[in-house]
């Protein structure tokens, strides 16, 4: 989560900016003048993020393309151009305001079903508060025979209403994490 949102803040800065690319990269992810220096070369470079602590791992590459800004800038906006690899199974638009077919795709592994089922305050293999893992022990029958419907059904509610939330209410929408011992808020670092 925190790597999707460094990287959507980097292009917003930079897209609406007159300031150098390499001087927002120094700014915000201690890039250095020689790392700076590679990237105007046309190498890449990658950095870890560092948050303070051993919960979260965020990594940050950087890469000078040779296209004008405003044609990289049409890409981005366009959310299904980031299906280029294997590890990314969908990529859909949500229409404004979210509908439910807009997760007509979403569809969970056994592996997904069972971190689920495994769900609870302060050890979750998914990024759920306090309420959504309540929520989940609560409304899912692991011994029901629809029980995988059912945990899909309640994914796509929980993902379609963080949506709609951050649509309205943009970062203040962001929840407050459970999945961890100690819970923690994606904007705190």
């Amino acid at each position: 989560m925190k790597a999707v949102l460094l990287w959507s803040i980097l292009i917003a800065a930079y897209a609406g900016a007159q300031e150098d690319p390499g001087a927002v990269l120094e700014k915000c992810c201690a890039i250095t003048a020689k790392d700076v220096t590679l990237l105007n070369r046309g190498q890449a470079i990658g950095r870890l993020i560092d948050f303070g602590d051993d919960t979260d791992l965020a990594i940050m590459g950087a890469v000078r393309l040779t296209v004008p800004k405003e044609a990289y800038i049409d890409w981005y906006r366009h959310v299904e151009n980031y299906k280029f690899s294997s590890m990314v199974k969908e990529a859909v638009q949500f229409h404004v305001p979210p509908q439910p077919e807009d997760l007509a795709r979403l569809a969970l592994d056994m592996n997904q079903f069972k971190l689920l089922k495994d769900c609870m305050p302060g050890k979750c293999g998914f990024k759920l508060s306090n309420e959504e893992i309540a929520r989940s022990r609560a409304e899912l029958d692991w011994k029901a025979p629809s029980v995988s419907a059912k945990a899909e059904a309640l994914a796509k509610s929980i993902l379609l209403q963080h949506v709609a939330l951050y649509m309205k209410q943009g970062d203040a929408a962001l929840p407050t994490y459970n999945d961890k011992p100690e819970a923690r808020n994606v904007l705190v670092t």
